[in-house]
């Protein structure tokens, strides 16, 4: 087997071999002196190549004498051959011209090597229409393809004049700032292809051109997936990829996917950078750029770009950076001196990013930072004001000198001068004033603390915030502050609390500040109070304690400042919230549609309060199924906050997570997957292991992977999601037995059985309401479905009827979702049973709800229409088989992952089709 370096050198060698005479090769090779297997080895790949033939003759070689090849001249459809301009190990490429009279135009005609099978056919025609979609300024359009009259493929590409960008970097000679810019720029392309479901596996320098414009351009964008027939085409073990760019696993004839894609990026990164083609060791990691180019070049390279470089070519593809997207926004902040994803989670590196961007504000001390950290971080709740009231106490009251003290040492220490030429960062130095706040007077360590603790907050740290409000209350206890003030403190490290998913603590804490703001008679601290206690007893479904405190609140509110003031509104929202919670959906509309419109006229379009108004809002019209309503406010709130926040802020995620719910209640499979994906990387960045929502982010993401066919990335997600829980098992009971039967749901499509029925037939965690209820009907399905798979089908009607009995008719008349895939399963378990024309009754009746209620792009109708296909083959109906087959691709090609299994199953159909007419 050949190692990396192996291919690198046989790569080298075939470069060079190439160049030479047919007749001088022998000798050449003599004069290497190669082991035995390499010599035979690069024996066969001159002898592939013929380098010495005329493009005429290669061509010819590559038909294997099935037919004269094409020559220049002749036309392939309505292109006709100018002249050759390359040739590769896929086949070889000319200029063309359209000469069927609709307009002028010159294109790069790819013809592939091989006869194509009538499989085979089917395969191109259907990648040409996914990489006829891809619309990106960085990649070269597809467009045109067919086969020659016998049946060689071709592809017609936009031609695209420039050079190699290695070889365009070094001849313009642009500054390592352009190149690594440029770099970026080609991984938004792939980025974009990626989000397309298509991979490229062979960038290399020769695949991405320079304009002369100075624009990046990607070339042969999924060529190499288009004639593979069979499995091995995901793998490694197909000849289109170029040895020396090749990822470990395409060397290795393992599974190739995205990574591979991010694996190569890398390398074109390493050699644009250093002018030099990237080496690798043995076990396919590359040099370190900075160790490959001379001494006064490598203090530029060292650091950030080398710790790129690592991660994007990680020999484990799961190391690798999780999209091109990931990698290129490295790269921006690299950069822009910001911190780098890649690079060790180090207090001196982020600081040393911070000082490099900000030389002057660092000696401006704790005021700059907090400063930096309201600026990147908005005020949620009243804080502003709270701290602004803070600022104005502490000035006038006799701590003000302590507090000058306090904060004239954190400015000593933010001075890279007497740091030692180290600087701190805003968390840093945030970090180092909780340090020393021990020694203060109790009334200045609790107001110092408060006020810390609301920075650590906005800075999306809240467990932190947590902690060191909870020394500003025993600080303030001590010091007998006033009701109003503690209740102040309280209220704060209840919602810290809240947003660290601590609720039971929270509650405690929202009811001794709600006690203390009645004790103080201050009835707008009381107002906050109680709208914060009802929210947080609102999460935890308790609405029979909530629903009082919110109303009160309110009417608090309106006594003071009147009905239609923004305070009012924003209570009123949390009160719509617990409604639509609690299932009153009318009640909720009404009161969320007015508090809306008062937030709009009443506050700035950036303003928190109508920010965080707004997505309960769009939640609620979710529910009600208005979706271009919901669409159209998360939007509108998720581009305001990157603006203050940047697009990898934590307050993003639950503005991606909700647009993953939506998206995939429309079936826009490929959209939701990709919120998801976003959500999903803001709650592993921020939460703990086990931590409930990050395990709800897996468990939405793996659903997404499991509707796109992609099994291994979503077993992956959802047993890493189940393990988290199991170790950290604090009132999560529930949660778990929900990602059980996520994890079980895979299990039956994918096997093992046992281990399926096992989950399916473990018992579920006690409890009673809604959500246990639909488990139970869900676990009853689950048991039919493993029994009409493994078992007995006659068992598993029995189950299915258990499931139908259990599940309470809708309330409205309409089938819901959960009795689609009830009867969904009876469908399928009636076919088992030979019941052909009461199963084609079920799905017909499944597929047409389906529809009506995620439209006709749901990936779920693929699999309907695959049942009823085989029910029709059955029934010896060819003409509605071949019309639900293509229906089926016709949904599958978007959303599907190319391994995906209902790609074998629709082949399989398609086979048994053409068998039936023989």
């Amino acid at each position: 087997m050949s190692t990396p370096s192996d291919w690198q050198r046989l790569e080298s060698l075939f470069e060079h071999g190439v160049a030479l005479p047919a007749a001088a090769r022998d000798g050449w090779l003599d004069g290497l002196q190669l082991e035995p297997a390499l010599r035979q080895q690069l024996e066969r790949m001159l002898a592939c190549d013929r380098s010495g033939a005329t493009i005429g003759e290669r061509l010819g070689a590559a038909l294997a004498g099935a037919a004269q090849a094409p020559m220049l001249g002749d036309r392939l459809g309505p292109w006709r051959l100018l002249e050759p301009i390359g040739s590769g190990g896929m086949g070889s490429v000319f200029l063309v011209e359209r000469v069927d009279g609709g307009f002028s135009q010159q294109a790069a005609l790819k013809l592939i090597r091989g006869i194509a099978t009538g499989e085979a056919i089917r395969r191109l025609r259907r990648e040409r229409q996914l990489l006829a979609s891809l619309d990106h300024p960085g990649i070269a359009r597809l467009l045109d393809g067919g086969e020659t009259t016998q049946g060689q493929p071709y592809l017609v590409l936009e031609y695209v004049r420039g050079e190699p960008i290695t070889r365009a970097a070094a001849r313009r000679r642009l500054t390592l700032r352009e190149r690594i810019a440029l770099l970026r720029e080609v991984a938004l392309a792939v980025h974009h292809a990626h989000r397309q479901l298509i991979i490229h596996r062979d960038i290399k320098p020769a695949n991405v051109l320079l304009r002369e414009d100075g624009r990046p351009v990607l070339l042969d964008f999924g060529i190499a997936t288009l004639l593979a027939a069979d499995p091995a085409e995901h793998t490694g073990t197909m000849p289109y990829f170029t040895p020396a760019y090749a990822s470990p696993e395409q060397r290795a004839g393992r599974p190739v996917g995205t990574a591979t894609d991010i694996y190569a990026l890398g390398l074109l990164l390493t050699e644009l950078i250093t002018d030099q083609p990237p080496t690798l060791d043995d076990d396919g990691r590359p040099r370190p750029p900075s160790e490959r180019v001379p001494r006064a070049r490598r203090g530029a390279l060292r650091g950030d770009l080398d710790r790129i470089v690592a991660r994007a070519c990680a020999v484990e593809p799961e190391r690798r950076y999780p999209s091109a997207e990931a990698l290129a926004d490295d790269l921006e902040r690299h950069l822009d001196a910001r911190p780098i994803r890649a690079a060790p989670d180090s207090r001196w590196y982020v600081a040393g990013k911070f000082v490099r961007r900000h030389p002057v504000g660092v000696a401006a001390g704790l005021a700059a930072a907090l400063l930096l950290a309201l600026s990147g971080g908005r005020i949620v709740d009243e804080r502003n004001r709270a701290l602004a009231a803070e600022a104005r106490a502490l000035a006038e009251s006799q701590a003000a000198a302590a507090a000058t003290d306090f904060l004239v040492e954190l400015f000593r220490e933010a001075d890279p001068h007497a740091g030692g030429g180290r600087s701190l960062s805003p968390l840093e130095l945030i970090e180092h004033g909780v340090e020393r706040l021990a020694p203060l007077p109790a009334p200045q360590r609790a107001r110092l603390a408060g006020t810390l603790g609301d920075i650590f907050f906005n800075l999306g740290e809240p467990t932190r915030a947590a902690a060191v409000l909870d020394d500003a209350i025993t600080a303030a206890r001590s010091s007998g502050a006033a009701p109003a003030e503690l209740a102040g403190y309280l209220g704060r490290r209840g919602l810290a609390l809240y947003e660290a998913a601590d609720y039971l603590p929270a509650e405690a804490v929202l009811v001794e500040a709600v006690a203390l703001a009645r004790q103080a008679g201050d009835r707008d601290l009381l107002s906050r109070r109680l709208g914060e206690l009802g929210m947080v007893q609102a999460g935890q479904r308790r609405f029979e304690a909530a629903e009082p405190n919110l109303q009160e609140a309110i009417a608090l509110s309106e006594a003071l400042h009147g009905p239609d003031h923004a305070e009012t509104a924003r209570l009123q929202t949390l009160l719509a919230e617990m409604l639509h919670l609690a299932r009153r959906l009318d009640e909720a509309d009404r009161l969320m549609e007015h508090a809306i419109v008062v937030l709009r006229a009443a506050l700035p379009a950036d303003d928190p309060h109508l920010l965080v108004s707004l997505l309960r809002h769009a939640f609620l019209a979710l529910e009600l199924r208005r979706f271009e309503q919901a669409e159209r406010v998360m939007l509108e709130v998720l581009a305001i906050r990157e603006r203050l926040f940047g697009a990898h802020s934590a307050r993003l995620g639950t503005v991606h997570s909700g647009l993953g719910k939506l998206y995939h209640l429309q079936g826009r499979t490929a959209d939701a997957a990709r919120h998801f994906g976003h959500a999903l990387e803001i709650s592993e960045r921020l939460a703990a292991p086990g931590d409930i929502d990050l395990a709800l982010m897996r468990q939405n993401l793996a659903a997404m992977y499991i509707d796109m066919g992609d099994y291994p990335a979503a077993e992956t997600l959802l047993r890493a999601a189940v393990a988290a829980l199991d170790a950290h098992p604090g009132g999560a009971a529930s949660y778990v037995d929900g990602l059980r039967q996520q994890l079980a749901r895979l299990l039956l499509l994918t096997g093992p059985a046992e281990e399926a029925r096992t989950l399916v037939e473990r018992p579920l965690a006690d409890g009673q309401g809604a959500e246990i209820a639909a488990m139970q009907v869900r676990q009853f399905a689950q048991r039919a479905e493993w029994h009409r798979r493994y078992g007995s089908p006659q068992t598993a009607l029995e189950w299915i009827e258990r499931a139908e009995a259990a599940l309470p008719a809708s309330s409205d008349g309409e089938i819901g979702f959960r009795q689609i895939t009830n009867l969904q399963t009876r469908g399928l378990i009636e076919h088992a049973l030979g019941r052909h024309a009461a199963a084609q009754r079920s799905l017909d009746r499944v597929l047409e709800q389906m529809t009506r209620l995620r439209g006709e792009a749901y990936i779920g109708r693929a699999g309907v229409l695959l049942a009823l296909a085989a029910i029709a083959l059955d029934q010896h109906e060819p003409e509605r088989v071949r019309a639900q087959l293509d229906e089926s691709e016709r949904v599958m090609r978007p959303v599907l992952v190319e391994h995906a299994p209902q790609w074998q199953e629709l082949a399989a159909l398609r086979q048994r089709l053409d068998e039936a007419r023989q």
